[in-house]
């Protein structure tokens, strides 16, 4: 008698099937990335930093494109587990188009992905400090022309915007994972 698929069973194969294809998709990064780093054009390598400027754009344009925030997150943490594989000056192109995704406008998934690399990045390599530095402590504060964080009447409470108490909380989270 064959026994009929249970919950439990579908769930490990999803899980497993969703691992397989993050360690690919690691792969993947980390072969781009050694591609690259032997100075000549990587082909793969160029065809990833496409990807992750075509990505973040698609999220600029239209933040709710759940595909493409997925695609995005899946590809920064596949960056951060290849972490050590970067190497400073030569990967540039593909940590420029992280490290300039908008901390304020991006969705808090995505935010939390470019800021566990940026923590990745300060652990792995005293090169990489200065510019995760930059994005952390520039962060702090929303970009010009965002609303303003003080009420306009005088004599009311003043209270921090969820979105600054949530964006803040997040950066001072992994300024002290970092150090």
């Amino acid at each position: 008698m064959k026994r009929s698929k249970s919950k439990g069973d579908v769930t490990k194969a999803e899980k497993a099937d969703a691992k397989n294809k993050a360690t690919a998709l690691r792969d993947h990064v980390r072969d781009a990335l050694k591609a690259r780093a032997t100075g000549a054009q990587s082909p793969a390598y160029n065809n990833f930093v496409k990807e992750l400027q075509s990505l973040r754009r698609k999220l600029e344009s239209s933040p709710d494109d759940a595909a493409a925030e997925f695609s995005l997150i899946a590809l920064i943490q596949a960056l951060t587990t290849c972490v050590s594989a970067l190497k400073e000056g030569i990967h540039d192109a593909v940590l420029t188009s992280i490290l300039s995704i908008s901390l304020w406008s991006c969705s808090k998934a995505v935010r939390a992905a470019v800021l566990n690399l940026v923590v990745e990045l300060v652990v792995s390599s005293s090169t990489f400090i200065p510019n995760c530095m930059q994005v952390l402590i520039f962060n702090l504060l929303p970009p010009p022309g965002s609303p303003p964080l003080q009420p306009d009447e005088r004599g009311a409470a003043w209270s921090a915007p969820p979105l600054a108490v949530e964006v803040q909380a997040q950066l001072v989270d992994a300024m002290e994972r970092a150090i």
